[in-house]
């Protein structure tokens, strides 16, 4: 899994790992689909991180600083459901 401390990184296990290397990641991968849990990164600044996915559906924990999860997406899903 993967924790999102804002824009300016991620932690994945118990290692930081820097918002380029995400990208680095992405960039040698290059998933379709790329699915995060444990994020700690306010929608508003998700939408910031300039990560090259059009549909991005990011879940926010009800008490801030806590965990939320997110859904990368080349393509648009065929239906969102957000219960």
């Amino acid at each position: 899994g993967a924790f999102m401390r804002g824009a300016e990184g991620l932690v994945q296990g118990q290692v930081h790992i820097e918002a380029a290397a995400l990208a680095d990641f992405i960039a040698r991968t290059a998933p379709d689909v790329l699915c995060l849990q444990e994020t700690k990164c306010e929608t508003v600044t998700a939408s910031t991180l300039g990560l090259a996915f059009p549909h991005q559906f990011w879940h926010e924990a009800e008490k801030k600083g806590y965990s939320g999860t997110a859904i990368l997406s080349k393509t648009a899903p065929l239906s969102v459901a957000t219960d």
